[in-house]
């Protein structure tokens, strides 16, 4: 995307242009998955991210959460049979290893080294590089996700860290607004962690904005141009008459040249009848 005068210029993949005076970005976000076999086909279905998103589909099951205590704690409230892997970088306080602990989470460390599929083709777990199983129907990780908008690059859009996550969004205020002209975005490319209903409501409030901010440009717009000259003015007006009628445009010149100081009446007025115009 890029500027192209007062307008915005959009690329497609197929190169199809288009250009628009304001743009709505809701291209959504991009997770940074672990290079482990099998585990980007099953993203969004068996292997989990968001504990709200999943929340009915993954109850009573075997999950496994990899490296996040808070993620742990979420998806305790689902099921008793969660197990917990702890990355090298991963760490416990004693006062956390105890609450899992105590909440009967079983806890492991290593590195997954891959997925164990059943025989219908269902996660059944997986394999730590140690050779540990782990059974697990759900598989919970916590990837590094981005704001998809490389293609806002050239246009000065600011990317900031999200509080508490490790991804990064668009920086937006209330209605949407980036900062850069003519461009807003809504939904998980500007708020990581908005489900469907914030999203969703995060565009409406964005499409108002964009309304409003083309009512304002238009009507400044409008304003300031210079009077039209399209319509039949006043001044036109007063040069076809004086076209059409000459030096009878008043009936003064009339009266005037008759000489005798006293106001007398066109000869053709007498007679009731309005002069004819020329043709």
């Amino acid at each position: 995307m890029h500027r192209d005068g007062q307008e915005l210029s959009v690329v497609t993949e197929d190169w199809q242009r288009i250009q628009s005076r304001r743009v709505l970005v809701a291209a959504g976000l991009a997770a940074e998955l672990p290079d482990v076999p099998g585990l980007k086909e099953r993203w969004g279905h068996e292997v989990l991210h968001w504990r709200h998103t999943h929340r009915w589909e993954a109850r009573d099951l075997a999950i496994a959460v990899v490296g996040s205590f808070r993620q742990a704690l979420l998806f305790r409230q689902l099921t008793e049979k969660l197990t917990l892997i702890l990355r090298g970088a991963d760490d416990l306080s004693m006062g956390q290893r105890a609450q899992l602990t105590g909440l009967g989470v079983r806890i492991l460390e290593g590195e997954i080294g891959g997925l164990e599929i059943d025989s219908h083709g269902q996660l059944a777990g997986a394999h730590l590089t140690s050779n540990t199983q782990v059974p697990a129907q759900r598989l919970v990780i916590s990837p590094r996700v981005m704001a998809c908008v490389d293609f806002l690059n050239g246009l000065g859009v600011s990317i900031r860290p999200h509080p508490t996550e490790a991804s990064e969004q668009v920086a937006v205020d209330s209605s949407g607004f980036t900062g850069v002209s003519g461009v807003w975005a809504a939904g998980s490319v500007s708020d990581v962690l908005a489900s469907a209903p914030v999203a969703a409501a995060a565009g409406s409030a964005a499409a108002t904005a964009i309304n409003l901010d083309l009512l304002v440009c238009d009507h400044t717009s409008i304003a300031a141009a210079p009077p039209t000259t399209g319509g039949f003015s006043g001044a036109m007006e007063a040069e076809v008459t004086r076209r059409v009628l000459g030096p009878r445009i008043h009936g003064l010149e009339t009266i005037l040249s008759r000489g005798n100081g006293s106001p007398t009446l066109p000869a053709d007025l007498h007679k009731g009848d309005q002069p004819e115009l020329p043709g």
